[in-house]
């Protein structure tokens, strides 16, 4: 099934929301349920931006951005969809499908097909390089280990959904190759994604608001592993969030 609406336009820099014309700034407007004309909801809880859209049959579409790199989407397994996140039928095969048409022989190949860069402001997608080029022996074992002490905490271990060792080698490959931005280290991001998606069982009992209802425990993951709290990594997302516009059409 396909459903189709309208562009919904995420600007990655500060959390700014344009449907159909009209602009939201949600950073003024945290914790709050806001309703737009075309059945969007959007909530901002200071950290994550969601936009919910009902669909047919009590069935929904959940977007959750974190304003700087990660973008999760929830839709019904019946829902077609198309992009980096794959076309949503069961089949890891062909997830690389290009924009095009065809399947893409690499991650790079695939990513470069479904580019959106209107003003030339990116830069050309990076093979990924071996683990043992970004960092030494002794500095991956460093990596290692302090991944591992942040993605095997007891507060994400009931995450039957999450494939913790994708997190795990994805904060080790993030350690090593450098920051997310000068100010916030590589494992926060991964974390913090981990964290979202640990708790997105609860995106399935929204309530009447349209509010996600988020697991108290795994979103309170900054202090155990020394990562700034959602209040004083914002102003370093605004500030350095890629400029480009993240967009949807439904």
């Amino acid at each position: 099934k396909q459903w189709y609406q309208r562009r919904v336009a995420i600007t990655a820099g500060g959390w700014l929301v344009n449907v159909g014309g009209k602009k939201v700034h949600v950073i003024y407007r945290i914790n709050e349920s806001i309703s737009l004309d075309n059945g969007f909801e959007l909530f901002f809880d200071g950290s994550w931006l969601t936009v919910n859209k009902d669909l047919e049959e009590g069935k929904k579409l959940v977007i959750q951005y974190d304003g700087l790199n990660a973008v999760l989407i929830q839709s019904p397994v019946d829902t077609s969809t198309c992009g980096l996140c794959g076309n949503n039928n069961n089949d890891p095969e062909d997830d690389f499908k290009q924009r095009r048409g065809g399947v893409a022989g690499s991650a790079v190949d695939f990513a470069e097909s479904w580019k959106i860069d209107r003003r030339g402001r990116c830069k050309p997608t990076e093979e990924i390089q071996p683990l043992t080029d970004l960092c030494t022996d002794e500095e991956l074992e460093a990596a290692k280990s302090k991944c591992d002490g942040a993605i095997n905490q007891e507060m994400f271990e009931n995450c039957p959904t999450v494939e913790k060792a994708h997190f795990q080698s994805q904060c080790v490959r993030e350690e090593c190759g450098g920051t997310v931005t000068r100010d916030l280290p590589p494992l926060c991001s991964v974390v913090n994604t981990l964290s979202r998606q640990c708790s997105k069982v609860s995106w399935l009992n929204v309530e009447d608001d349209n509010i996600p209802v988020m697991n108290e425990e795994a979103a309170n993951w900054q202090p155990t592993v020394e990562c700034a709290s959602a209040d004083d990594a914002r102003p370093v997302i605004i500030d350095q969030g890629c400029p480009q516009e993240l967009e949807w059409s439904f």
